[in-house]
């Protein structure tokens, strides 16, 4: 037999039983995986940190090593860059705690003190609905004791939704502590960036040959070139959506501004579904305050997003990531199908990636067999 052929024989047997043997055991492996993916946290959150901080930093380290100074000593310029890339970052991070925060809370505390009131608007409310219904439905119809039936339940789901957000506490404060190991993390991925280049790009050359090497940097390229625009662009464009829905709800004075457009802003990062998650609750609590208010805010939030999907979104992410709506659709569904929140923030990068590479290797198809179609 041939020695390739037996090779390759042997390769997919032994790739088989290997598969087998992890279905087999498959909650001990998704166990382990599971401790790992936890253990290794703070370096996932580092490596996240440092990829978001990687452009600024190479911005100041570049514009040092264009001067005769930065020249003669780039090590030394290299830790300046670093110094005042985390010294931006920590002032923006203790602009939010000081100014953003406080007040934020200032607004959960005021919602939740004001919450019976609202409650009793709603009731009231619900109450000349009924009336109306009184006289215009037939008596052997219960929708009136429905509705006050689920009325009556809203206090109980709010109750439980606050107790399920403390619950959540000591799984928040881990993922600080664990935040905040990652930036320390981080500075060695910036600081090691061109070193960890060097040496990936060594090892995929020991490993494969010259071409596929080259196509496999070329690929990890594009993997970083696009997912560094896409994460880039949607915090860009969320820090964008979030100031003038802030501003808009200040000039036509909606209650509570700073909550619900922290909350459209952060919702805004989710592709797709994202304005529809932070726009339901949203209206839901001026619901509370006046259906009226809750209606003229639905009509804002729609004009809002067609200035910034029409305007920001295109300039700032659309044409950065260059994938078609129609698989954007796709890539949130099935991200968020298989793998939840995190697939639906990841999914847009990654099928990005994987239109380009199809697209170019269709491409290069149809010029080797001359065909043209237009």
């Amino acid at each position: 037999m041939d020695k390739k052929l037996f090779k390759m024989i042997l390769t997919i047997c032994l790739v088989s039983i290997a598969f087998a043997f992890i279905l087999w055991n498959f909650t001990v492996f998704y166990d382990f995986f599971i401790k790992a993916l936890r253990i290794l946290r703070p370096v996932f959150f580092g490596f996240f940190i440092a990829f978001i901080l990687m452009r600024p930093y190479d911005f100041f380290n570049n514009l040092f090593l264009k001067a005769k100074f930065g020249k003669k000593h780039p090590k030394i310029f290299a830790g300046i860059s670093l110094l005042i890339v985390y010294v931006l970052l920590l002032l923006i991070i203790t602009g939010i705690v000081w100014i953003v925060i406080p007040q934020f809370v200032t607004s959960i505390v005021n919602f939740s003190s004001n919450i019976n009131s609202y409650f009793d608007n709603i009731k009231n409310s619900t109450n000349d609905v009924i009336n109306y219904l009184n006289e215009k439905i037939p008596d052997d119809i219960n929708l009136v004791e429905k509705i006050q039936g689920y009325i009556s339940q809203i206090p109980e789901i709010l109750q439980a939704v606050f107790l399920g957000a403390f619950g959540v506490t000591s799984s928040i404060i881990s993922v600080i502590i664990d935040i905040g190991i990652g930036f320390m993390i981080s500075m060695y991925f910036l600081v090691g960036k061109e070193k960890l280049k060097l040496q990936l790009r060594k090892v995929i050359l020991a490993l494969f040959k010259e071409k596929t090497a080259q196509s496999i940097s070329s690929t990890l390229s594009l993997i970083s070139q696009t997912f560094s625009n896409y994460i880039v662009g949607q915090i860009i464009e969320a820090f964008v959506l979030g100031t003038l829905s802030f501003i808009g709800m200040t000039i036509f004075r909606f209650e509570y501004p700073l909550l619900i457009s922290v909350f459209l802003g952060v919702t805004s990062l989710i592709p797709v579904i994202g304005p529809y998650i932070g726009t339901i609750p949203s209206a839901f609590i001026l619901l509370l305050i006046s259906p009226l208010k809750a209606f003229w805010f639905i009509i804002f939030v729609i004009g809002l997003q067609q200035i910034e999907s029409n305007i920001f979104y295109p300039r700032v992410v659309g044409t950065k990531v260059g994938l078609p709506a129609i698989w954007v659709l796709v890539a949130v569904l099935v991200g968020g199908g298989l793998f939840g929140i995190i697939g639906i923030l990841i999914a847009v990068p990654t099928m990005s990636v994987i239109y380009d590479l199809s697209r170019k290797r269709i491409y290069d198809t149809l010029d080797k067999k001359k065909i043209s179609v237009k």
